[in-house]
């Protein structure tokens, strides 16, 4: 049945419920046929099984929503017809199978004009453009909605999902809109008419981090792009007991597409990871512990856009923690983004995290939130303390219901990440996640998008990772496996 009690959400946020939905098992086909079978009842309500209904079908998800409501309005005895905005071969995705189903004698299509029957029908169903319109209605779409305006006060207009046009100078301006499993953002009486909420099955696990996270967070590299433009990242990290935290950070950037990462280290690190892998670029700085003339190697490569990650394995000595509050000056100076994570979280006080709100990611398993923070490691205290500062937040290992999540917060959005092995226990894992939301941030995604894009791309890449070496994975295991996940983009 309809509800009205669904939160507004965007349209970047109903593409990301759907791509989840999809990866439990939910596909877009089940999702169009329930869409289409809410849409057909709504439509019932509204007409007589005499009364002429014209639905006007884009050749996106939106119109093929409107396709399979169509073929239910058809199966049940009404008198139903489809007029496509483009030519059938232009209409993508699942909505072709909805369309093979009309008959020819039902079907018809947009040629530059109404044709003079269409003005004797009773409803008018539009389902030309839904929520991922960016702009303005282009051709063929701004003539059609301009017709379907006319027709105000004459028949009655129906949206599917969102009016057409929604957020743009020509919109259709319909007298009621059936919008799909919530509300989107934008949406009101004045712009939707009677507003009224269809479920269409979207589980509720889709709501926590999944494949839609990383579709949404994970820039594209360009096929014309060079070198250095998807990515660079600036590791400070090591110590003379920690020498695999470097190494383990840079692998986690490099595979997560990086383009070039650099690595400020003691000299007393620095000859181990040259032997160990000849990927991270290696800068030496200080002796056992990393000293604050790293910063001298760091700001050129800051000045060009790096983002910076401070923190895994630097120890507790007060020489790192000089360099580390080095570093975050250095940051704030230049409006690097940052991710601060484990021995790092030391040097980072109250006022460095205010002058870098909106481009920090802390990434604290729950011991580290709850000595940094005074607070239990909850998913509530996460999104509080994200919110009381002005940052993001990645906390690992947050109990959540009942079983343990990493909870990621902005301080407006809080989500759960649910994905990982028992494997990813042993030390390094969280040194390779650090990198991996360092190289998203280089590569342009916002701190929130970034940090849950990794969240799940590290979880699955451990899941990938225990395939193959059940719980013997080392962390290079989980970084290695972390292509695997980008093939599912």
């Amino acid at each position: 049945m309809p509800s009205r009690a669904r939160a507004a959400i965007s349209g970047e946020e109903a593409r990301r419920l759907d791509a989840n939905a999809e990866e439990l098992g939910l596909g877009v086909e089940r999702l169009m046929a329930n869409a289409g079978k809410a849409l057909a009842a709504d439509i019932r309500r509204r007409v007589g099984k005499r009364d002429a209904i014209l639905l006007l079908c884009g050749h996106g998800n939106n119109g093929g929503d409107g396709l399979a409501a169509a073929v239910e309005m058809l199966r049940t005895g009404h008198d139903a017809r489809v007029v496509l905005a483009r030519p059938a071969t232009a209409m993508m995705g699942p909505g072709r199978a909805w369309l093979e189903r009309i008959p020819k004698e039902r079907l018809a299509v947009w040629k530059g004009k109404p044709e003079p029957a269409w003005s004797n029908v009773g409803l008018v169903v539009d389902c030309l453009l839904g929520s991922g319109l960016n702009g303005k209605p282009r051709a063929p779409y701004a003539a059609i909605i301009g017709w379907v305006n006319r027709r105000r006060g004459k028949t009655t207009i129906l949206s599917c999902d969102v009016p057409s046009g929604l957020g743009s100078a020509l919109a259709v301006r319909p007298d009621a809109t059936l919008t799909l499993h919530a509300p989107k953002l934008g949406m009101d009486a004045k712009n939707s008419g009677r507003i009224t909420v269809a479920p269409i099955g979207i589980p509720p696990r889709a709501v926590d981090i999944g494949i839609g996270d990383l579709r949404m967070g994970y820039p594209i590299p360009d096929a014309a792009s060079h070198k250095g433009d998807n990515g660079r990242v600036v590791v400070a990290a090591g110590s003379t007991p920690y020498l695999g935290a470097p190494l383990y950070c840079a692998l986690g950037a490099y595979r997560t597409g990086a383009d070039l990462v650099h690595v400020l280290t003691p000299s007393s690190v620095a000859f181990h990871l040259r032997s160990l892998s000849p990927e991270p670029i290696v800068h030496e700085a200080g002796g056992e512990e990393l000293a604050a003339f790293a910063t001298i190697v760091a700001r050129p490569l800051l000045d060009r856009g790096a983002a910076l990650l401070v923190g895994p394995g630097l120890g507790p000595g007060r020489t790192a923690r000089a360099a580390a509050q080095a570093l975050l000056r250095l940051a704030i100076a230049t409006k690097a983004p940052v991710v601060v994570d484990a021995d790092g979280l030391l040097a980072l006080d109250d006022a460095a995290m205010r002058r870098l709100a909106g481009r920090l990611v802390v990434t604290p398993h729950a011991g580290e939130f709850t000595r940094r923070f005074g607070k239990a490691a909850t998913p509530a205290n996460v999104h509080a303390v994200a919110a009381e500062h002005g940052i993001t937040i990645l906390c690992k290992g947050v109990r959540a219901g009942p079983g343990h999540a990493d909870a990621v917060s902005d301080g407006t959005t809080l989500r759960l990440g649910r994905r990982g092995h028992p494997t990813m226990t042993v030390g390094g894992t969280g040194d390779v996640l650090a990198g991996s939301v360092a190289a998203l941030l280089a590569k342009g995604a916002t701190p929130f998008s970034a940090a849950c894009a990794a969240a799940y791309l590290v979880g699955v890449a451990g899941e990938e990772a225990a395939l193959h070496a059940s719980f013997g994975a080392s962390p290079i295991d989980v970084a290695e496996s972390i292509p695997q996940v980008l093939l599912r983009l």
